[in-house]
């Protein structure tokens, strides 16, 4: 399984909107690693902060089984 698929896996099995999923798939790819959240809201065609609101609740959701990710909000 490719690192893609495994990301956007995991975004249907938490229920992450169509959103939520493109910004965490996009920014959890290795070779977006040294992007700063800038360069990836560009990359979505989005701001930066549409891109920290989409993360946020996906840190949100997430936290519900792995509760340290709150610390990455």
């Amino acid at each position: 399984m490719q690192w893609a698929d495994f990301l956007a896996n995991e975004a249907a099995i938490n229920t992450l909107t169509s959103e939520q999923t493109e910004a965490f798939v996009e920014s959890l790819k290795t070779d977006n690693s040294r992007k700063n959240k800038i360069q990836l809201a560009n990359q979505l065609n989005i701001t930066k902060s549409a891109l920290a609101k989409r993360m946020t609740e996906v840190y949100d959701n997430f936290a519900k089984s792995c509760p340290e990710l709150l610390e990455f909000r």
